[in-house]
Formats: structure tokens, C-alpha cells, sequence
């Protein structure tokens, strides 16, 4: 069947038409590998198959008319992991004749009514096509998909609104009227999730209901799956032994809480900036790392002035060398006393009133200049033979440490 075919019946695009069989195929694809789905699609001929699924051991993969099945040892081989699985007694029967629907080349898609107790004890259960009579093992069909009575719970599908909180007030105002506007047209069985993110992640536990709980992650930390189930109360044994559960605290049912849920929507905004709301007024302290982060990474974008401001100090180094003559050069050199080489005052380590503030931030940017600047030999009164890049090539005390090392005058100028 022709891939376009198969998009119009299951309603699935994959990005890729063939499957990667290797870890290194799978690394080397540009794009990677995924699936788009289109929601509550109406099928004309959907089967619900009155028992459990088959899932793969390794893997968690139900059995399906990919998987190669031997019928003579009753082994099924999971498509994605190769892992080789028996059928249960259930399926004590199963022959070339006699095949269970979820193996149907025609049925790539299929919907399971799970039992009472469903998946969560055994995935291979006793409640299987073995089980069933010879008329109820044809499958049962549906007119359309969104009656919404997934699986046996009355719950229908879930949907996480991924919300970028890293825009103007206005574009976020829209966004919000959206959401709100979509939420009121889902189905009441179906399951709602809220994540937001600008400088944090914010996962809205929805299901709490004593107060807005959240769970918050830094937006510029990469959390692994290890991770991820540890937040949880429940740990990845938990969700590998029930790969069906529909019960997450991070997600409600429409009909259940969405009040809550349009007061959180409503309520969404720079949280990493703002404080208060309108009818209260509230300081406004913001991280000095926000401010001059870029904005695609959740900060302001405003200009780091650190650079600017201090070129500008620098000048006055620059002119404590050439204005000799004008009184506030002066002023420092008889208050902080000249340094060896010359070139600025002496490094100041106690307060000397508030002038001093100003002279300090300047003398210790004079490290930071002289490691940036050229020097041209004139009368080598200022220039330090060993300490003063004057060559071009390097100070010498770094070319020749031998040499320096038993050097009498260290700090000897070239006059």
C-alpha cells in the first residue's frame, strides 16, 4: 500500500519511510526520527478488540502485524527490539488459520477494551484472543474513533499546551485567549497538561488541587529520563510494569478541574520578571544575568555594558600618562604614589575616602590594558626590559625564564 494511503487510513506521517535497524543509522539521520498525528481522526472501520494486549518484555511494544510470529514454537519477535516473546496459554490455538486480529495485515491500527484490572499486574495476561469464543474473535468496529471510550477508562485523549512565555505582554495576552478558546472546545472525557517555559521550565501539576503546585526545571539544564522519573512519586520500574496507565497528577480531565485550569492559563506571564499584578504595585528585582541574556534563551537581550564602561575607565590610564601636567593626575600620584613601571599608580588596597572608589576601579583595569595594548620603544623610560611586551613577541620573563630568573634588576627599564 502506498505510504499516502496509509497517512489518509491511520491518520499517522512519519518522517521517515524506512526505519533504521542500527544505532549508528539512527545517529547519522539529519532529521530525526518521528511521528505526527492527527487527533480524534474518524475511522470508518476502527476494531476494538474485547481483551488485553501483547506486550513486548524488553520493550514495551504490543504485538502487531509487523512482529514475525512462529507458530510452530509460538514466538512473536517485537519489531522494534527483536526480542523474542511467547504467547501465553491464551493464545494456545493461534495457527496460519487461526490469527488474533491485532496480527491482521489489514488492522495496523486497533484499539484494546482492557479488563478490570488491565495491564497493571500482568501485561501477558490470562484475559486474551485465547479466551474469547469463536464468534466475539472477530473484532467489533466503531463508526468513529472520538466516542472517546479509550481503552475501557471513558477517558479520551490528552493534551499538553506547551506555552512560550518569552514574548511581549501582547502576544502572550493572545496566546492565552487561544488556549482558553480551545480548552472549551474539547471533549469533557479528554486529559489537559500545561508546561511553560521562558528562563524555567514549569511542568502545572493540574491534579493538585489544594493549591498551584508546580514543578520547575532551569531552562539551560538538560534533565534525562533517569531523572524525570525520580521527580515523580512513582519510579521507572512503576512505569515500565504499567505502560497503559492513564492516571498522572500533571494531567485532568476537562470536566474535572478546568476551572483551575483557566485560572492558571489566565494567570501565565514573565514570571521571571514580573512580581505583583496589576492592581498592586511591587518591586521589580531582575537577576543581572536575565537582563543581558539574549532573548531566545529566556532573558531581556539588553546590551552587557560591562566592556563599554570599562573602556571608558581605561582613558583615564591612558591620560595619567600624558597630562603630567593637570591636577588630578597629580592628586593621585602624591596620594597613591607612582608604580615601578611607571604607567599608573600604585595599587590601592584601603579606602581613602569616596574619590578613592573611582581611582581604584581604574588602577585595577590597568592588568586588564596592558595585556591588550602595543608599546613602541622612544626613550625607554617607561618600558620594563623583562615585564613589557615590547618586542612584539611576548615578555621576555616568559620567553627566557631561565635568564630571569637570575636576572640582579627584575624590574630594570630599557632607558
Amino acid at each position: 500500500m502506498d505510504f499516502v494511503e496509509l497517512e489518509a487510513i491511520e491518520g499517522l506521517r512519519w518522517s521517515w519511510n524506512s526505519w533504521p535497524v542500527s544505532k549508528s543509522e539512527a545517529s547519522g539521520l539529519i532529521i530525526p526520527l518521528s511521528i505526527m498525528c492527527t487527533p480524534l481522526m474518524h475511522f470508518n472501520e476502527l476494531p476494538i478488540l474485547p481483551y488485553d494486549p501483547l506486550i513486548c518484555t524488553q520493550c514495551g511494544a504490543v504485538l502487531n502485524p509487523y512482529a514475525r510470529v512462529d507458530y510452530q514454537s509460538r514466538i512473536w519477535v517485537c519489531p522494534f527490539c527483536y526480542r523474542k516473546n511467547p504467547f501465553p496459554k491464551s493464545y494456545l490455538g493461534i495457527n496460519e488459520n487461526n490469527i488474533p486480529a491485532e496480527l491482521f495485515p489489514t488492522y495496523s491500527t486497533v484499539e484494546y477494551h482492557l479488563g478490570k484490572k488491565g495491564l497493571a499486574q500482568n501485561p501477558n495476561s490470562s484475559s486474551n484472543f485465547g479466551n474469547m469464543s469463536l464468534s466475539s474473535k472477530m473484532p467489533s468496529f466503531s463508526s468513529t474513533s472520538s466516542s472517546l471510550d479509550w481503552v475501557g477508562y471513558g477517558i479520551g485523549p490528552a493534551f499538553v499546551f506547551v506555552v512560550d512565555a518569552c514574548t511581549s505582554d501582547e502576544e502572550l495576552g493572545v496566546v492565552k485567549n487561544e488556549l482558553l478558546h480551545v480548552i472549551a472546545q474539547l471533549p469533557e472525557t479528554a486529559l489537559v497538561g500545561l508546561v511553560v517555559f521562558d528562563s524555567m521550565v514549569r511542568v502545572y501539576d493540574l491534579g493538585f488541587g489544594e493549591c498551584c503546585r508546580v514543578v520547575m526545571f532551569h531552562g539551560e539544564r538538560e534533565l534525562s529520563s533517569e531523572q524525570g522519573f525520580k521527580i515523580t512519586d512513582r519510579g521507572e520500574q512503576w512505569y515500565r510494569d504499567h505502560p497503559f496507565t492513564l492516571r498522572d497528577d500533571s494531567l485532568v480531565l476537562c470536566d474535572a478541574d478546568i476551572d483551575q485550569v483557566r485560572k492558571i492559563i489566565d494567570k501565565i506571564r514573565r514570571n521571571f520578571i514580573w512580581e505583583g499584578n496589576n492592581e498592586k504595585r511591587a518591586f521589580h528585582l531582575v537577576n543581572w544575568d536575565v537582563l543581558i541574556k539574549s532573548k531566545k534563551v529566556g532573558g531581556l537581550g539588553i546590551k552587557n555594558l560591562n566592556a563599554h564602561i570599562q573602556s571608558l575607565l581605561m582613558k583615564w590610564i591612558w591620560r595619567y600618562n600624558l597630562e603630567t601636567y593637570v591636577l588630578w593626575r597629580n592628586v593621585i600620584h602624591d596620594k597613591y604614589g607612582q608604580d615601578d613601571d611607571q604607567w599608573c599608580s600604585k595599587v590601592i588596597v584601603r579606602p581613602h575616602g569616596v574619590g578613592a572608589c573611582k581611582a581604584k576601579a581604574i588602577r585595577s583595569l590597568w592588568s586588564l590594558m596592558a595585556g591588550n595594548i602595543g608599546l613602541r620603544v622612544g626613550n625607554g623610560r617607561k618600558i620594563l626590559f623583562w615585564c613589557d611586551n615590547w618586542l612584539g613577541h611576548g615578555l621576555l620573563k616568559e620567553l627566557f625564564p631561565e635568564f630571569f630568573s637570575i636576572a640582579t634588576a627584575p624590574n630594570i627599564s630599557l632607558e
